[in-house]
């Protein structure tokens, strides 16, 4: 990854710890870095508060206003 940033952070010590035995285990899966998992924890965070964010400024809709919206997003981003 030539194009990383460098972060410094500090965790607690079991979550350092539980993140360590996590990527060790074998049976968890493909072997993996600590920066592998912590990109890919942030992304999911990011993309769970993006929902979440939208839900609540969406919340004053009915649902046939939201189903709406969807309907045009798709329908512009099918557009050659």
């Amino acid at each position: 990854m030539s194009d990383a940033a460098q972060w410094n952070v500090a965790v607690s010590r079991q979550t350092d710890q539980a993140v360590r035995e996590f990527l060790a285990d074998k049976a968890a899966g493909e072997a993996r870095d600590l920066s592998s998992f912590v990109e890919d924890a942030v992304r999911a965070r990011l993309f769970e508060l993006s929902v979440a964010r939208a839900r609540q400024q969406m919340a004053h809709l009915n649902p046939d206003e939201i189903e709406a919206l969807i309907d045009e997003a798709v329908e512009w981003a099918r557009r050659p």
